[in-house]
């Protein structure tokens, strides 16, 4: 029998967004998909690309922008947020059965599809990793073997960490699948961030090359979808705002889908009014939580060099020199051109730069030896800033190792604090996925303090913090 999934999954989108929704970059990956390359999108913190993404799934999107033979194109979703867990296994899993549901609509061949739901129920059955690439490739295979005339698209959404926590051979197993059909299999994956930041295992490389030469930043809303999401915000409230507050909160916020939002439900909710001049209005919206909240969100989803080099531009435009800095701030749309050189994208997020301490570093939250952790999550090893950022499950283990250095943490007890969410609902990852963690970060601290391991294994019960 095969293995019920619901079609529509593949067809979630958010009816309310017009075609021309995000066209620019639409047509960039589009083109493309056409093509049968691959792509990477680099948006910041509450650019919307999970709408971005939504948006691509929707069929009329896909007739727009791909032509008479859109039909053809396969697409396949994956958002790293929706797993019950983030692992080999459940992402395999979760390939196959979009696979599976992607089939269903293509209106494949009965006999391809209960192919494809067969290697479904064999990847949650088997517990080895070299069973499930297997199962992986062979769907793709039933799938485009059985006609010349599909193309394989691969969506992922949330990558960052499925980028940094996922083994590297499960990416070794994504390029290898593009190069037995070639360019009948695209893949495009949405970060916050460029994936050799996030990753720099030698690996991965191959994997970043199918994405490499086609990097887009995702931009602030223009005009048109600026006020398009003011207008279903006010709606969903039942209110509206005058187009010339429409606006100003467009020139403000520099068309920040966060930022828009937030002001706009401050302005319909009463929390504030918008005095006439844009300097005291920026000061008055500044004062709305969920407008701090929005623009501290963007700031934490940025590296510190990032960081340093915006708060500089706030106070003196065009001073920051760091070619590599500069590059990756325009990529993400954090900064645009003046007379004067490059300042931060929007008033808004200017003014929120200036009120940063003039340090730029975060009070620690926890001191181990040469080992700091401050209170944006950031690590510090030797005063060495660790780069790219830990995954959220490495630092929980981290912070609880430095809590009591020398201190042995049983493995009972480190599922508990870095798998809190499934250990409260009764789950428990297995030893591998744990032995997975402690290694990533174990490498990581290796890599900085070049001191040699410092996480020490108690053989059978668990591991300790060794900083001698």
């Amino acid at each position: 029998m095969e293995k019920r999934i619901d079609v529509n999954v593949q067809a979630v989108h958010l009816s309310k967004l017009p075609l021309t929704y995000r066209q620019a970059i639409v047509a960039q990956i589009a083109r493309c998909l056409r093509a049968g390359d691959s792509c990477s999108v680099v948006g910041a913190s509450g650019m919307a690309k999970s709408n971005l993404f939504r948006h691509l799934l929707t069929p009329a999107v896909q007739e727009r922008f791909l032509g008479d033979n859109w039909q053809r194109y396969l697409f396949v979703a994956m958002d790293a947020h929706a797993l019950a867990e983030l692992s080999e296994q459940a992402a395999y899993d979760s390939l196959v059965e979009r696979l599976h549901a992607a089939c269903l609509q293509g209106e494949l061949p009965k006999e391809i599809s209960t192919r494809v739901a067969q290697l479904s129920e064999q990847i949650a059955q088997t517990t080895t990793p070299l069973a499930w690439q297997r199962s992986f490739r062979l769907a793709v295979r039933a799938v485009l073997g059985a006609s010349a005339n599909y193309h394989l698209v691969v969506l992922f959404d949330q990558f960052d960490e499925v980028y940094q926590t996922l083994p590297p051979q499960f990416f070794v197993n994504l390029r290898g699948v593009r190069d037995e059909y070639k360019y009948r299999v695209s893949y495009l994956v949405l970060t916050r961030d460029e994936l050799p930041r996030l990753c720099n295992a030698p690996e991965c490389e191959e994997f970043y090359e199918l994405l490499s030469a086609n990097v887009f930043g995702l931009a602030p809303y223009d005009q048109s979808d600026a006020l398009d999401l003011l207008a279903r915000v006010s709606s969903r409230y039942e209110s509206s705002l005058p187009q010339e507050t429409n606006e100003r909160l467009v020139g403000l916020t520099g068309g920040h889908p966060g930022l828009l939002k937030a002001t706009c439900l401050a302005l319909i909710r009463n929390k504030v009014t918008l005095p006439e001049f844009d300097e005291r209005a920026v000061a008055a919206l500044l004062k709305v939580d969920d407008v701090r909240t929005e623009c501290a969100k963007l700031w934490n989803s940025i590296g510190h060099d990032e960081r340093i080099a915006l708060k500089t531009l706030a106070s003196n435009p065009g001073s920051f020199s760091d070619q590599d800095v500069s590059r990756r701030l325009r990529l993400k749309h954090l900064v645009k051109k003046q007379d004067t050189g490059l300042v931060p994208f929007c008033d808004l997020f200017a003014s929120y730069l200036t009120e940063q301490k003039n340090n730029s570093f975060y009070p620690t939250k926890i001191q181990a030896g040469y080992i700091r952790i401050d209170t944006a999550g950031e690590v510090w090893v030797d005063e060495q800033h660790v780069m790219p950022p830990l995954t959220k499950k490495e630092l929980l283990l981290l912070e609880y190792l430095c809590l009591e250095p020398g201190h042995l943490r049983t493995k009972d007890e480190i599922v508990a604090v870095v798998y809190s969410d499934e250990y409260r609902v009764g789950g428990s990852p297995t030893d591998d996925a744990l032995n997975a963690v402690v290694k990533r970060l174990r490498d990581r601290l290796e890599q900085s303090a070049k001191r040699g391991s410092c996480i020490a294994t108690v053989r059978g019960k668990g591991y300790r913090l060794e900083l001698g």
